[in-house]
């Protein structure tokens, strides 16, 4: 429920920093923060979006796609083949690492076409 009416320039700043508030608040509580104000806190900043009329952020149409194609790449980082310039592995740990890279990567392009069949959070592409 608005309580008042503001012009879009204001909604859309304070959605700006409301959006901004709120993704830090989840990054505290990631770090391990437990504190009944963080819940607190977010319920605050959650009415004060509702009330003022705020227009959260969006993401960018494609930011899940680039953040996909981040975890393909840091699997395929992963592989025995491209540690080798990091030190030697035995027989044993390249055989673990290529049956578990193969896991990741397969389970990161189950992600993709995932992510490709959904619809964008952002507006179309």
């Amino acid at each position: 429920m608005i309580v008042f009416e503001l012009n879009e320039s204001l909604r859309r700043a304070l959605g700006a920093r409301c959006s901004q508030l709120t993704k830090l608040l989840r990054q505290v509580e990631d770090l391990g923060v437990e504190s009944p104000t963080l819940g607190e806190l977010e319920a605050a900043v959650a009415n004060l979006a509702e009330e003022t009329g705020a227009e959260l952020l969006k993401p960018p149409p494609g930011q899940a796609r680039a953040l996909v194609a981040q975890i393909m790449v840091l699997t395929y980082e992963m592989r025995p083949s491209a540690l080798k310039g990091y030190g030697s592995l035995s027989e044993e740990a390249t055989n673990y690492l290529d049956r578990e890279t193969e896991r990741l990567i397969e389970l990161a392009q189950r992600l993709a076409d995932d992510a490709d069949r959904s619809p964008p959070m952002g507006g179309e592409e």
